[in-house]
């Protein structure tokens, strides 16, 4: 069962708020058999490799308004969310170097929290757009867990491929000849640093 609550303030027809709690749900599995049998041991760490992992649940709770300005030329959306997940499944390695075995494993909890807006402007220039989206988001382990390799990742450690700041900015043009219409975009896109697994081996520029 994923319940779904939300609650919608509308004042105006220019403004709008609103709440929500949602849980997501992810199924839990077993680890493949080849090239190894599990359960057993990570050759170099001892580290225990589980024969499947757990179904991962997750709760979330956001908050955020929708406004229009200049005769609905202008729209402009600012959302804050909480969201914690319980059981996320990662994937790991079982070490060696002879036949290491990737497998899923439960990184126990992590709590993701941040902000999220998007500008979005129809220019004086029919068929013009342009569009700016940015957020701000801290994923953060929530629990100490030990990985495959045994190192110890700390409550608090930032999970891996998730930048804090994004940004995407896409200037479009759409018009009509005839039958036929025609859009032209041009997009740019950034991402933060972030890391590439858990234990922070490397980062991703």
């Amino acid at each position: 069962i994923s319940p779904k609550a939300s609650l919608v303030f509308k004042p105006s027809g220019s403004f709008m708020s609103y709440a929500t709690i949602s849980r997501g749900f992810q199924f839990g599995g077993v680890n493949s058999p080849a090239p190894l049998s599990f359960p057993f041991n990570n050759p170099v760490s001892g580290v225990p490799v589980p024969a499947g992992f757990e179904s991962s649940t997750l709760w979330n709770r956001e908050i955020g308004v929708r406004t229009d300005w200049l005769d609905r030329t202008l729209r402009a959306d600012l959302t804050y969310f909480d969201l914690n997940w319980t059981n996320a499944q990662f994937g790991q390695n079982s070490g060696g170097q002879v036949q290491p075995t990737a497998y899923i494993d439960n990184v126990g909890k992590v709590r993701s929290r941040g902000l999220e807006g998007t500008v979005a402007w129809l220019t004086p220039v029919p068929g013009l757009s342009f569009t700016i989206a940015a957020s701000y988001i801290k994923a953060l382990t929530a629990v100490e867990y030990t990985d495959g390799s045994g190192k110890i990742v700390p409550s608090g450690t930032e999970m891996p491929g998730t930048p804090p700041v994004q940004l995407a900015n896409t200037l479009s043009y759409a018009t009509a000849v005839g039958p036929w219409g025609y859009n032209v975009s041009l997009a740019h896109s950034y991402w933060g640093a972030a890391w590439n697994n858990v234990t922070h081996d490397a980062p991703i520029y």
